[in-house]
């Protein structure tokens, strides 16, 4: 067995741990499941629902934890128990959404487990999105910052999809 030097390593998923083409080669696997079996804790943060990356890390044999929401929720991979969470109390989430909306920005906002949005449902960057994530949205008819707090949603992560020439 081979001595490990770094008890921990954390790694983003998209774009670092996930390739381009949306893969995770063999070689990172291995290397991966050899550094777990030498004693190393493999974690994965990312800005993912929980839904959304646990599929992922499951398929990669992972065990121990995965940091979701860009690190409001930390769960245990094979159970999926949320063992910390965090969040944007409503009123607050309902403030910043009338902050981005009063900008002439969408706005997403991901409240446990649920991925609430203003953008058209038609709208293409959302579609890829939605591919990518394999969450769908869920359409908000009224101000997103009124159905929040109406609801009482205590929000995990709030975010504007906004295109590369800066319109939703």
């Amino acid at each position: 067995m081979r001595k490990i030097n770094k008890k921990l390593i954390v790694s983003d998923f998209d774009g670092t741990l996930l390739s381009s083409a949306h893969t995770v080669s063999g070689e990172v696997k291995n290397a991966i499941n050899e550094y777990v079996s030498c004693g190393g804790i493999f974690a994965v943060c990312t800005g993912r629902m929980l839904r959304s990356i646990l599929p992922h890390v499951r398929a990669l044999g992972l065990k121990g934890l995965v940091v979701a929401y860009q690190g409001t929720v930390i769960a245990d991979i094979e159970s999926g128990e949320i063992i910390k969470k965090n969040g944007i109390n409503f009123r607050e989430s309902a403030e910043i959404c009338s902050y981005i909306n009063s900008l002439d920005q969408s706005v997403n906002v991901y409240c446990n487990e649920v991925l609430y949005t203003d953008i058209p449902k038609d709208n293409p960057y959302l579609l890829r999105y939605e591919s990518i994530t394999g969450v769908e949205a869920v359409k908000v008819e009224t101000p997103i910052s009124e159905y929040i707090e109406k609801n009482k949603l205590n929000c995990q992560k709030i975010a504007c999809l906004v295109s590369p020439d800066g319109r939703t």
